[in-house]
């Protein structure tokens, strides 16, 4: 994901006071901070994306910073009608299907959470799904593979599409577990070293990191 890799350059060039990025759809928790940050506004225009610094000219350096979401009402959402319309004859020629409800789900699944960077309800949902499908003892997702949220309620094929929208085949083979645990120990501690996010989604899996775990 975009914002993990942007976590990773914080690292990498201490010099950089931050970084304000867009892409991958995640609200980073609002307060002040000293160090260097991520700043992002989440997706579809939902909120206003506010980020204060102040530079003090003398010491020629940033002192302090700040970022903040400004909540956008519906009121400010009034769909254009032309556009409406044009989407809507489009979707009913191409894709008459899109609207048609798959499932239901009592919460939004989020493909990646600032405030959880171990857990995350999408991916951890199509790791299960995969290793019940493919019958297999374990299944692991690169967390890539989602990139929009699930929204709470019925879930129609056009909001899983735009979840998952790789035509991404199950890949099934068999390895010991020694060299399957040496695999995911290599795989996440690279990860977590740049990035200080969980890499992967696992099921069948129990992982222990730094006192925290991930299933």
């Amino acid at each position: 994901q975009t914002f993990t890799k942007n976590k990773g350059f914080l690292t990498k060039f201490p010099q950089l006071d931050g970084i304000v990025s867009g892409h991958s759809h995640v609200l980073p928790p609002e307060g002040k901070k000293m160090g260097p940050m991520v700043a992002e506004a989440g997706e579809f225009a939902q909120q206003i994306g506010v980020l204060t610094l102040v530079y003090d000219k003398t010491e020629k350096k940033l002192v302090s910073s700040e970022n903040a979401l400004w909540p956008v009402g519906e009121e400010m959402q009034v769909p254009d009608a032309f556009i409406e319309s044009e989407i809507k004859n489009s979707y009913t020629k191409w894709a008459p299907e899109a609207e048609e409800p798959l499932a239901e789900t009592k919460q939004r699944l989020v493909p990646l959470s600032e405030a959880s960077p171990f857990e995350a309800a999408l991916t951890d949902w199509v790791s299960d799904a995969l290793k019940n499908v493919s019958g297999a003892d374990a299944a692991v997702i690169n967390r890539e593979i989602a990139r929009e949220a699930l929204p709470q309620g019925v879930i129609t094929k056009e909001a899983l599409v735009l979840a998952l929208p790789y035509d991404d085949g199950i890949c099934t083979f068999q390895i010991s577990k020694v060299k399957f645990e040496q695999m995911l120990k290599e795989q996440i501690e690279k990860s977590l070293r740049e990035n200080k996010m969980m890499p992967s989604a696992f099921s069948g899996i129990f992982v222990r990191i730094r006192g925290m775990n991930a299933n």
